[in-house]
């Protein structure tokens, strides 16, 4: 290893920091000795040698000075394909791209692609919940779930029915937030005294002890189709009555996903 001193140095003005960081830029210029490390230190760029030269052609030999390997900027610059001047008067060394060469941007970062949704298939209600969680006027889930219903002479497979005299037919599902809609059609067909009145009544849908969605009901009137979005309910509860004697209810197909 040869160690030599080199005086009269200027730091910053004819080479550049590579590999650590830095020395400061100092406010004004100076001029101290260093002391500097040679080690015969070569230059290769994509695997082609770089020779170091300053501006007259003569070689210039890189070094190493408290840990850090500085390169002539010259050299360095040219290699990279710029015109490199030097700024006197402002100590400012100037890499310019040469005149009339375009450098092509970067190629555009491709997007990353989104998964498609996961859509997740609706499942009639009856064959989720065979039963519910709680009921009144539903006195026998396993037959009166399920079945065929008729809805002003339309028929509904599927489907669930209960008495709805004054609120007193309701069912409670527990969804734990795991569905996000409901949906069906609605209606009823009185029996008894209701038969003999223009029965009016309504289905309401409640999540989590919040009204959702509240469909009105009348006899002889074609099934009401309803949608109701229970994105994050814990608890369904449904709600039916009539303001006439017994009429059943139904909730014709009603699919949930």
């Amino acid at each position: 290893m040869n160690k030599q001193t080199a005086k009269g140095f200027i730091l910053g003005v004819l080479t550049i920091a590579l590999l650590l960081p830095t020395i400061g830029v100092l406010a004004s210029a100076t001029t101290r000795s260093i002391d500097v490390t040679f080690r015969n230190i070569r230059i290769f760029m994509d695997g082609n040698e770089v020779i170091p030269r300053d501006g007259a052609g003569n070689r210039v030999e890189p070094f190493v000075f408290e840990g850090t390997t500085y390169l002539p900027v010259r050299a360095v610059g040219e290699a990279f394909g710029r015109d490199v001047n030097w700024d006197a008067t402002n100590a400012i060394v100037h890499l310019n791209t040469p005149s009339g060469i375009v450098i092509p941007p970067p190629p555009p970062q491709q997007p990353i692609p989104t998964p498609p949704p996961v859509v997740q298939q609706s499942r009639l209600l009856v064959d989720v919940f065979p039963e519910p969680t709680s009921h009144l006027g539903l006195r026998n889930p396993q037959q009166h779930q399920g079945e065929n219903y008729t809805i002003n002479n339309r028929h509904f497979p599927n489907s669930l029915r209960g008495v709805g005299s004054r609120n007193d037919f309701n069912l409670t599902y527990t969804l734990n937030g795991q569905y996000t809609l409901l949906t069906g059609y609605a209606g009823f067909t009185a029996t008894g005294i209701a038969a003999s009145f223009d029965t009016m009544g309504s289905l309401k849908f409640f999540g989590d002890g919040v009204l959702l969605t509240e469909i009105s009901l009348e006899r002889n009137v074609d099934a009401v189709p309803f949608s109701v979005n229970l994105t994050g309910v814990q608890s369904l509860f449904i709600e039916a009555d009539s303001d006439r004697g017994a009429a059943y209810v139904i909730i014709g197909t009603p699919r949930i996903q």
